[in-house]
């Protein structure tokens, strides 16, 4: 025997010796009230306390040489066991049930000296950047994605306690409850993913399998997974679409309360320090609380459970956890985000008369999301990237159980089984497709009638120059084409009695790119003196639909116009027009002629319109319906050229200049501020209704809007040139003191300013009669808006007041006011 083949032997030997003198103990951490398993739960074993912490399934699995005597668990909120290690039982698979107690962060007093805690945060804060994935120079990974909705079973115990006269009934309802819980859930959905990212911020993610219980559309199932931040290392981590401050970032010592719960020592000789953390009391800020665990190691995050230190009061409540593995070279990386939402059913309160607590119905979700086939800093080519930021396979949503067993971390179980085949044939039954697609819809403004979409924003409107407008308008869907759509609508006014119509057709030359060729044709009416920047004014968009309200001065128009879009170089998108238009001065007001001997109530004008849009770094996401916008943190720019031409009977000749700047800012604990400015300026000769109206919103009480003046009069100020500039913070809960109560508006301040001026009448046309004033010495006004005053299911109704002053405040006091009611997203 070779030399060679000798220690090869040794080799085995000595390997099947260790394996042999293994110890392997696994099992399982749960809410023994609940049944619901515990994350990150720390397990110490044996005297040298050696420990780690359990997945995100609340499973755990130690092999060791030395016998295992004891494991002491110990979780958060949760009764510290210790169970005892009998030999006989090494093979068996542990289920260790935890209690809750009533011990809470808030309780504990900080005694005065330092805290053993802020080192480690201080020190987990100096290497977030060397450990925050999404600051490596690439990775790809693959992530399988479940979602399921299933039903409070404490639904009936809470209701207990407030109707004891009903005891028998709710008895049999917790049963009826428990029985349904442990067949199936309400809702399941499962999603595939493949993602690639390249720094600084190329990212792209395909999903490439989708499963939604009575759906078949994949992108619900996507939607229902974009709950939490992808890393906890941003200054501001985001849950459910709202930021909150990490506690792990500058001078967070000062702001949170961090207490040392537990040291654990891991095999590999590292050392986990457990630490629980949430607001210093009577700190308004939007924060979190819960519990890390950072490992020596590069002092990185190993797990992290979080959720709002103070939730709100709407429909929906939200928790997380994430685990941390270690890669090549010290290298940092999530591999498994856990969501826990609670859905709180409107219209469903029960209030106990003696305690005068109200209980709400429950739906609970638990959302699990596994990253395997994790390369970290792999070759990347930059041509894989493009503004698409999220997309589908085409056959993501027909993929077969086989396909699906690959990804799975586990089998589905019997209950998840029966989830899909009951909630499955119940989607058929019910069509709930065809459901979904019409809610989907109606957020467009468009809902689906066989092979053509209802546009409902052409359904109802309201102006104070039209009064009610009620109209039909249909255009064809992608039944009928992808590539090619037709449309056309009618609508009346009730109070200047006009008809009013329109029609158009449109072709799709690349959807990706938003190629598009046009022609519109209307008979409508249209503000006087306006400025637009693209967009709808519909209900769903909110502010312009509102201010729209308020409008007196129209014109008639007839107009026809070509049109060709297009988006280039990923954050600019271009419009490029040519029209006819006829005006018919329908307000009270005319032009004199060049004779002055005629009145001009009609002209016609040609206008050659190029609309920008620069977005940098904005992103979007390719779905079945389209292209979607995401959001982005950077200005976003608009500016219109447009340029009035003598051909096609066009009577006046003339430059326009618009430009739009919106900007957003989330600070770290004081709310976010938002500011935009609007400016705007005609060269050459036109007349009134192609200059610059204030931008007002005034009515005695209106809905208040962004981009306008809230105190400011209908019509008040015309200028041929402007710059608005309108400013706005909203604090959050950030001034708000009882954090805890069940009131919690939400307070913001505005400022608002313009500046406007018109040429000399002989180089504009002006109408005859018109008062000509303009706010050269500049126009001020300020609100105070207080939101969420009376929270409701998904909206909340708030109040405001805008107060103008300077060169043109009224002398009487009671005028300069301006109130208005406000509507925001309860939750």
């Amino acid at each position: 025997m070779s030399l060679k083949k000798i220690l090869l032997l040794l080799l085995f030997i000595l390997a099947a010796t260790i394996s042999f003198s293994q110890i392997t103990l696994k099992g399982k951490v749960f809410d023994v009230e609940t049944g619901n398993p515990l994350p990150f739960v720390n397990i110490l074993f044996n005297e040298k306390g050696y420990g780690f912490t359990s997945g995100l399934d609340g499973d755990f699995k130690i092999t060791t040489t030395e016998d295992i005597k004891w494991l002491k668990v110990s979780y958060l909120g949760y009764q510290t066991k210790v169970v005892t290690i009998n030999p006989e039982n090494i093979g068996e698979s542990f289920k260790i049930a935890l209690f809750k107690t009533s011990y809470q962060i808030g309780e504990v007093v900080v005694k005065p000296g330092i805290n053993p805690a802020h080192r480690i945060i201080i020190a987990a804060y100096n290497n977030r950047d060397k450990n925050n994935p999404e600051k490596l120079k690439s990775f790809k990974y693959t992530s399988y994605n479940k979602l399921y909705f299933t039903i409070d079973k404490l639904i009936a115990k809470k209701l207990k306690e407030v109707y004891t006269d009903t005891v028998k009934n709710l008895d049999s309802l917790a049963i009826n409850l428990e029985k349904l819980k442990q067949q199936q859930h309400l809702m399941m959905f499962e999603t595939v993913s493949k993602r690639e990212f390249k720094a600084p911020d190329n990212n792209h993610e395909e999903i490439i399998a989708s499963r939604v219980s009575g759906l078949k559309d994949p992108f619900v199932a996507f939607l229902a997974t974009q709950f939490q931040s992808f890393s906890f290392y941003p200054e501001l981590i985001t849950l459910a679409d709202k930021a909150y401050l990490n506690p792990i970032s500058l001078g967070s010592t000062k702001k949170y309360l961090f207490i040392l719960e537990d040291t654990i020592f891991t095999p590999e000789n590292d050392t986990l320090f457990v630490i629980s953390f949430r607001p210093h009391k009577n700190r308004n800020f939007e924060g979190l609380q819960g519990q890390l665990t950072i490992n020596t190691r590069g002092y990185a995050i190993q797990s992290v459970i979080a959720e709002p230190s103070a939730p709100e009061k709407g429909m929906m409540s939200i928790k997380i956890q994430q685990r941390y593995e270690r890669f090549n070279d010290n290298t940092w990386f999530p591999v498994e985000l856990n969501t826990d939402l609670v859905l709180a059913l409107p219209n469903t309160d029960v209030k106990d008369k003696k305690s005068g607590n109200t209980y709400r119905v429950e739906i609970l979700g638990v959302g699990k999301s596994y990253l395997k086939d994790i390369e970290i800093n792999p070759v990347i080519s930059s041509k894989n990237f493009s503004h698409i930021e999220a997309s589908f396979d085409p056959k993501s949503g027909e993929r077969n159980s086989k396909y699906w067993n690959l990804y799975r971390k586990d089998s589905l179980t019997a209950q998840e089984l029966k989830t899909y085949r009951v909630i499955d044939s119940l989607g058929r039954v019910a069509n709930l497709d065809r459901r979904m697609k019409f809610l989907t819809s109606m957020m467009t403004g468009r809902i689906p009638i066989g092979y053509l979409n209802l546009n409902i924003n052409q359904m109802f409107g309201y102006n104070q120059f039209e009064g009610y407008r009620l109209g039909l308008g249909l255009e064809t869907n992608q039944k009928v084409s992808r590539v090619i759509k037709l449309g056309g609508y009618y609508a009346y006014g009730f109070k200047d009695e006009a008809n009013k119509y329109g029609g158009f057709t449109e072709l799709t030359l690349n959807r990706k790119y938003e190629t598009t060729i046009n022609y519109n044709y209307c008979n409508d009416v249209r503000e006087s003196g306006m400025y637009s920047f693209g967009g709808e004014a519909s209900l769903f968009s909110g502010s312009e639909f509102f201010r729209m309200i308020s409008v007196k001065k129209m014109d008639g128009i007839e107009e026809h116009k070509v049109g060709f879009g297009f988006r280039f170089l990923k954050s600019f998108k271009l419009n490029l027009s040519l029209a006819n238009q006829k005006y018919d001065l329908l307000s009270s007001y005319y032009y004199k002629t060049a004779n002055l001997t005629d009145t001009l109530k009609k002209f016609n004008q040609s206008e050659f319109a190029a609309s920008l849009r620069f977005a940098p770094g904005e992103k979007f996401m390719e779905t079945p319906q389209g292209i979607m916008p995401l959001n982005t943190d950077f200005p976003v720019i608009y500016i219109n050229y447009i340029k009035g031409l003598t051909f096609m009977d066009g009577d006046f000749k003339y430059d326009k200049v618009e430009v739009r700047i919106d900007k957003s800012y989330r600070w770290r604990v004081l709310g976010k501020t938002s500011i935009s400015v609007d400016a705007g300026q005609v060269f050459g000769k036109a007349p009134l209704s192609l200059m610059y109206f204030g931008r007002a919103n005034y009515m005695e009480i209106s809905v208040e809007s962004t981009h306008c003046f809230g105190a400011m009069r209908m019509n008040e100020f015309i200028s041929d040139r402007f710059v608005n500039i309108f400013l706005k913070h909203d604090f959050g809960k950030s001034l708000w003191i009882n954090r805890s109560g069940k009131w919690q508006p939400e307070f913001a301040i505005a400022q608002n300013i313009s500046y406007g001026d018109i040429s000399n009448n002989d180089k504009q046309v002006i109408p005859t009669g018109f008062s000509i004033k303009s706010p050269t010495k500049g126009y001020y006004e300020t609100g105070l808006i207080i939101n969420k005053i009376i929270p409701d299911g998904l909206m909340a109704i708030g109040f405001g007041v805008y107060y103008r002053f300077g060169a043109y405040s009224f002398s009487d006091t009671k005028d300069n006011f301006a109130y208005k009611l406000t509507m925001t997203y309860a939750f």
